[in-house]
């Protein structure tokens, strides 16, 4: 059962393939998953759009946990960069 003090989350969805625009005032993220992991063909599964200071907040936080995960279970390897928008 769940807990009516806490809130409920949608469910958690896997993504392989991300794509990055923005113009003057906001920033686009589109999340899509890749039976190959090309990008080609991707099925678009999440949109987020935020301002620019929100943008580089979540940088900072990724690069933080990165960091710690790195620390703990060592350097992640370089992806093979696929495309860039």
């Amino acid at each position: 059962m769940n807990d009516p003090k806490e809130p409920l989350l949608p469910p958690a969805q896997y993504m392989n393939v991300m794509r990055v625009r923005h113009t003057t005032r906001e920033f686009f993220f589109e999340f899509g998953q890749s039976s190959d992991g090309s990008g080609n063909a991707a099925h678009l599964v999440a949109a987020l759009v935020t301002n620019p200071q929100h943008a580089k907040q979540m940088l900072s936080a990724l690069r933080e946990n990165i960091a710690k995960y790195e620390e703990a279970f060592g350097a992640i390897p370089e992806p093979q960069r696929i495309a860039t928008h």
